[in-house]
């Protein structure tokens, strides 16, 4: 029971490495990043600090992050929903997997970034991702067809 209480307690200096992506302040990204802040750590919503830049189309902060050694997860599926077409180049660029499936539990069983796109009705993102090789042979109406207003919510 106490580990799981401790394991549930954010890493010291994660939530100010948050914090500093939520302010889109490069330069505290980058001395909390030098100084071995817990880059993958997540916060009260689970997001890692890499999600939180994704969701908040804050490209540079993303390269930040990335180049500090953050590990890419959900965070194709935040900017593609938001349309966050650079931040999604960005991501791409660092390896993302174009069609990576989103983790079980959270909405859509096995969504892509593409469904992620076309259930934030975000073209230009749809767009970027196709070309980029997304497949195109899922069942995108579910996507469309499930799209309610919480999934736009962070």
């Amino acid at each position: 029971m106490l580990a799981a209480i401790l394991l549930a307690i954010p890493a010291v200096g994660a939530m100010e490495l948050h914090d500093a992506v939520t302010a889109n302040d490069l330069v505290q990204i980058d001395a909390l990043v030098a100084s071995g802040s817990p880059i993958n750590a997540v916060n009260g919503e689970n997001m890692t600090a890499l999600s939180l830049a994704a969701s908040k189309g804050y490209a540079k902060a993303t390269q930040a992050l990335l180049k500090g050694g953050a590990a890419i997860g959900t965070d194709l599926h935040w900017a593609a929903m938001r349309g966050h077409v650079e931040v999604l180049e960005v991501l791409l660029g660092a390896g993302a997997e174009v069609d990576g499936p989103q983790p079980e539990g959270e909405g859509l069983a096995a969504r892509t970034p593409l469904h992620s796109a076309v259930i934030g009705n975000q073209a230009a993102a749809i767009a970027l991702l196709v070309n980029a090789g997304a497949s195109v042979d899922v069942p995108l109406y579910i996507a469309y067809n499930s799209r309610r207003e919480d999934d736009l919510e962070p």
